[in-house]
């Protein structure tokens, strides 16, 4: 396991609980000044200086400091960005939230949850299942972290990912059982998906494999060059010939010549090495993507003492994943990062994941992410749905707690909603912002992401200072949704922070620790 990253402790068991209706959150179209065509909401509450209406904190939120002056706001370099870059994972694990007596599949709530959402594709079956699925009987089969396993009353078939197709409108990224399956039976799973209507894009070839937390990858792929020249080189090449346009990723890592885990030290040299070798054998061919995961971690509780510290975390990202796509040479093959978000795996009395600072984090990693980390294609989510607060949807049946949008899911949704059919990423720059941490990190994270669903900004204030901006250039005059509270509190549920709309004419307040959306 690379130094950089910690595996999530996957042991879940087929959960029941009592569905309610989903949680609505209101979002409307305002007017813009200037006649622009940004996404907002109707105001809320009264007028502060400078022609921007407050919103109601919510019962969560922190006193804010003397707001921030001068800070100016511009923009730096613009990177081409993928339409389909901000995805979700549709992950059967999370999904045994909910109740599934015998083989009657996901109900219809969460094809409808998973829409709102608003993701531009849909990673199926995800995550460690994946490489133990059997898509016959819709589970994982032999799966050690999956408890009981299989999950009698848990099944995700095809036609469960069809329904949600039908809401979402976007591509499965199906990850391929490179394992415990074999090519012929993948070939009849893609054709089955196509005969159900469901567009045939993007397929991972596995799941994690260079890691070594489980056993059994080392025993089917005791290193790169197995796994390129069996796996990688041929299925690329068989798959290609069915399906032209697919586009199609292999397992990369982050290498660490110091890991324990010899596999991943020198993974992704020895992957490119097999395909090398299944080429010249003449039934071999380069994939479209390389795999990234990157689920961060921070070791201590969440207190005010160290949030800054905590929030200054996402910085450091898109350079390690630009310097190990560098590094390992993929020249201009693209990585995909198919999990990204802070690490489920916590240890303490008061972890980050249970937190509304969670949202703001993985609100600035996977900004950042879009902004700055050129070697990108694709961010997916970790995940749509579980027991966490940090999933997008959670629910705790023991505490008889129903399906809920998290602070983290109400934050994924307005990224995928702002980057929705984007093509291009400009990060802001903030002159005189406030500082986090013990390095001082930038307090402030801004993109505008512009496409064919228009122009959008998302700004996050990760400090404890209300920060006002002006408005009229790089931050247009509008409606903004927008969203604050204490960030080392645990919050379950997005409305309980009670999310509204400001109208910002002549300048913008970012209250501490809030995320706003135009």
């Amino acid at each position: 396991m690379s130094s950089t990253r910690n595996r999530r402790i996957r042991v879940r068991t087929a959960l029941g609980v009592t569905l309610a209706a989903g949680l609505a959150v209101a979002t409307a179209t305002a007017a813009m000044a200037g006649g622009s065509d940004r996404a907002g909401g109707s105001d809320r509450a009264g007028k502060a200086a400078g022609g921007a209406a407050v919103v109601g904190a919510g019962p969560g939120a922190v006193a804010a400091g003397k707001a921030a002056a001068g800070v100016t706001v511009g923009t730096g370099q613009s990177r081409t960005l993928s339409p389909s870059y901000f995805g979700v994972a549709f992950d059967y694990g999370g999904g045994s939230i909910y109740p599934n007596p015998g083989t009657t599949g996901y109900p219809a709530a969460a094809d409808t949850q998973l829409a709102a959402l608003s993701p531009a594709t849909v990673r199926w079956p995800a995550g460690t299942s994946a490489n133990y699925w059997d898509w016959t009987k819709g589970q994982p089969v032999g799966d050690p972290y999956m408890t009981p396993n299989p999950t009698p009353d848990f099944h995700s078939y095809l036609s469960d990912l069809e329904k949600a197709y039908t809401q979402t409108h976007v591509p499965p990224v199906f990850v391929l059982n490179v394992m415990t399956s074999t090519l012929a039976d993948q070939k009849a799973m893609l054709a089955q998906a196509k005969t159900d209507g469901l567009p045939i894009d993007y397929v991972e070839l596995g799941n994690e494999l260079d890691l070594c937390f489980n056993s059994d990858y080392q025993k089917y792929f005791p290193n790169g060059t197995d796994y390129g020249s069996q796996v990688v080189g041929p299925w690329s090449y068989a798959l290609h010939n069915l399906y032209p346009d697919l586009k199609i990723a292999a397992v990369a890592g982050f290498e660490d010549s110091t890991s324990k885990c010899v596999t991943d030290r020198t993974w992704n040299a020895d992957v490119q090495t097999g395909v090398k070798t299944a080429i010249a054998a003449g039934d071999g061919r380069e994939p479209d993507a390389y795999i990234m995961h990157v689920h961060p971690t921070y070791p201590n509780a969440l207190t005010t003492d160290n949030v800054g510290d905590f929030l200054a975390g996402p910085d450091t990202w898109p350079g390690k994943v630009q310097t190990a796509a560098t590094t390992s040479k993929f020249g201009t093959t693209p990585v995909w990062l198919t999990e990204i978000s802070f690490s489920l795996s916590d240890t303490s009395a008061n972890p980050p994941q249970d937190t509304y600072g969670v949202a703001l984090y993985n609100s600035s990693l996977l900004m950042q992410m879009a902004g700055s980390a050129t070697a990108t294609d694709m961010a997916e989510f970790w995940s749509s749905f579980g027991t966490e607060n940090s999933y997008a949807y959670t629910a705790s049946p023991t505490k008889n707690l129903p399906v809920a949008l998290s602070p983290d899911g109400l934050a994924m949704q307005w990224l995928a909603q702002a980057g929705d059919k984007a093509t291009s990423a400009t990060p802001l720059t903030f002159s005189d912002e406030p500082t986090i941490g013990a390095n001082a990190a930038p307090g402030l994270v801004g993109v505008e992401f512009t496409g064919a669903g228009g122009t959008h900004e998302v700004l996050v204030n990760l400090s404890g200072t209300s920060v006002t901006v002006p408005v009229g250039g790089a931050v247009p005059a509008g409606s903004y949704q927008q969203v604050s509270g204490d960030p080392t509190a645990a919050v379950r549920t997005a409305s309980s922070l009670n999310p509204g709309t400001v109208s910002a004419s002549g300048t913008l307040t970012l209250p501490a620790y809030s995320i706003s959306k135009i």
